[in-house]
């Protein structure tokens, strides 16, 4: 019976490093991609294209928003007062900006921030002050010369509003 050569190398040992290291590189960049892919049905980048937040979120600013919890049963999605939302704003807005000269998209998104929540009392006086339960908000609207339009006193109208059940304002 023949010895084996140490010096013939074993064909199998011999490739199966690079098969090993390229198998590995596929799964590690599947992995990647599916990540990334995941990531991006939860999660979504937004631009600030105007200054109606000032001074909290300025032109330019980026916001990275979690897209998940909105999907979820109430129970689970509670929003609070003070909470940042992204929505897609109703016909009424649409037609107030439109009125305005401003365009939208159906991509458009408003992002404004939580005044009041299910069950609150809103009342918007003729002064265009706001009031949540007969209280004010203790939040400066006059914060932002670039709101010309006044949105709050064109879409509510003077008086109480009942902030309806699944809903904010």
């Amino acid at each position: 019976m023949a010895r084996p050569n140490k010096r013939t190398p074993n064909t199998q040992s011999h490739l199966n490093p690079p098969i090993q290291r390229h198998h590995r590189h596929c799964a590690f960049t599947a992995s990647i991609l599916v990540f990334f892919f995941l990531l991006s049905l939860a999660t979504s980048l937004f631009f600030i294209p105007s200054r109606s937040m000032d001074p909290t979120l300025q032109v330019g600013d980026v916001l990275l928003v979690e897209k998940i919890s909105p999907r979820l049963p109430t129970p689970l999605n509670r929003y609070e007062v003070g909470d940042v939302v992204l929505f897609k704003p109703p016909d009424a807005l649409r037609e107030i900006v439109a009125l305005n000269g401003g365009k939208l998209t159906d991509r458009d998104l408003f992002v404004k921030r939580v005044a009041a929540v299910p069950g609150d009392t809103v009342t918007v006086d003729k002064s265009g002050s706001v009031l949540v339960n007969h209280k004010p908000t203790g939040v400066r609207r006059d914060l932002c010369d670039a709101e010309p339009t006044k949105l709050i006193e064109r879409y509510i109208e003077p008086g109480d509003s009942i902030v309806e059940k699944d809903h904010v304002l």
